[in-house]
């Protein structure tokens, strides 16, 4: 949309783009119509609380922050990192890829209410296209904590579970989901952000060393 030349321009971009998705959510949904009905699984699903960031809170508090509280939380950071994704879509198509990859890895881990470990693969999908060896690092790391949800949660509870720690249990899975490809790509991106500063601190440092002389 940014890099249109002129506002007519900028309008049909808009509007051809809300055909194209409409046209293929139709189109993905068209074989499988059945109605109103055909959306009754999802509303289901979303009702769901599963690994998901606001049983992470709730259980973390003590339960002092309830789940809708939580769940604000979670839609005010990924409105943050959905902010710094769209400003960063409009650089470049690279740089597009990778903000459509924050905006999936934000939305599972901050914002969705269920996290099904197979919901995983969708961040790696897109982390092929991107070509930075963060984001295909935190990616592998996802995927492979998906591949950990089962054992994890058979390790702490192998019996049945106990309404009493269904939520710590729920809880110590989404930090075996997210936490470490968090943690690698603030790392990461800190580490290239001194990169970058550090031949500008050099040069202000000659700089000086030639004023002095």
């Amino acid at each position: 949309f940014v890099h249109q030349p002129t506002w007519p321009k900028r309008l049909l971009y808009t509007i051809q783009a809300i055909i194209c998705s409409f046209t293929l959510t139709i189109g993905s949904f068209a074989f499988l119509w059945a109605g109103p009905h055909t959306f009754d699984r999802f509303l289901a699903q979303i009702q769901q609380q599963l690994f998901s960031f606001d049983i992470f809170l709730n259980a973390f508090s003590s339960w002092k922050i309830s789940f809708y509280e939580a769940n604000l939380i979670g839609l005010v950071l990924f409105g943050i990192c959905f902010c710094y994704a769209l400003r960063l879509s409009s650089r470049n198509f690279s740089s597009l890829l990778k903000a459509c990859w924050i905006t999936m890895f934000a939305l599972l881990a901050l914002s969705v209410t269920t996290v099904e470990p197979w919901y995983l693969i969708w961040p790696f999908m897109l982390a092929i296209l991107v070509p930075q060896i963060e984001v295909s690092l935190a990616a592998i790391l996802l995927a492979y904590a998906g591949t950990l949800a089962g054992i994890v949660h058979q390790y702490i509870d192998p019996g049945e579970q106990l309404p009493s720690n269904l939520y710590l249990i729920q809880s110590v899975v989404y930090l075996t989901f997210f936490p470490l490809p968090m943690l690698l790509l603030i790392v990461l991106g800190l580490w290239h952000i001194f990169l970058r500063l550090l031949p500008l601190r050099n040069q202000i440092k000659r700089g000086s060393i030639t004023t002095e002389k």
